[in-house]
């Protein structure tokens, strides 16, 4: 007896008006919910150094800090014009800041920080030089920068594209031909097509259907319809 012959159920091919196309003319929106054509980003950077003069009474005295050429809004925390520098021991006062001054250079953006000997250093009229405590520098700027967006189908983030022409939705779904109408903003909008899938299947048993499946395949009735909803 060949048991295939009674029980194996065959799929039968919907005709073409029951072909659903999934996605075809759909519209794709991808929205960002990253820090991402490209995305302007903006860092708050912080530089900082310290540098130890070497002052005679009178004498001016200029240190340089280089900043990165892209640097923007640049505010200098420290040091400040009117401040007091001190000796090597810290505790006696032998020169001022004079001037904090921001300068473009060819390599970046320069700060300069000019030292006038003063005070002990002028006491006395020896003319030697002071070596002064390290003088702290501290600076807050920001890089301002265009960077590409880009996504990725992958659970882990891997294999990340820029404007890919196809996109997995899941395993068994996605997207392909996609021409991408904007780009890089708060979301990407583009235009692609799907994949193709038959809507309905039917069954057909070679002999007759065996009680058991019947039993499993009937539908429940009106009554036991509402036994249920009123027991649930």
């Amino acid at each position: 007896m060949n048991l295939a012959s009674h029980y194996v159920p065959f799929l039968k091919s919907a005709p073409p008006k029951a072909i659903k196309t999934l996605g075809l003319g759909v519209v794709l929106a991808l929205v960002l919910v990253g820090p991402a054509a490209a995305l302007t980003v903006d860092r708050e950077q912080v530089a900082q150094g310290g540098y130890r003069f070497e002052v005679r009474c009178g004498e001016p005295q200029t240190h340089t800090w280089t900043l990165p050429a892209a640097a923007q809004r640049v505010e200098v925390l420290e040091p400040v014009p009117g401040q007091a520098v001190t000796d090597g021991f810290g505790d006696t006062r032998v020169a001022t800041v004079r001037d904090v001054l921001t300068r473009t250079v060819a390599d970046g953006i320069a700060v300069d920080v000019t030292v006038v000997g003063s005070d002990a250093a002028c006491d006395g009229g020896g003319g030697g030089a002071w070596l002064t405590t390290g003088v702290d520098f501290r600076a807050r700027y920001h890089l301002v920068s265009d960077e590409p967006v880009l996504v990725s189908d992958d659970q882990a983030g891997m294999h990340a594209r820029e404007r890919p022409s196809r996109l997995t939705a899941n395993a068994d779904a996605g997207w392909r031909r996609l021409r991408w109408r904007s780009w890089g903003g708060a979301s990407a909008a583009a235009r692609g097509a799907g994949r193709n899938y038959y809507t309905r299947i039917q069954t057909r048993f070679l002999s007759a259907v065996p009680r058991e499946v019947r039993r499993q395949a009937k539908p429940l009735g009106t009554a036991s319809c509402l036994r249920a909803r009123a027991g649930g």
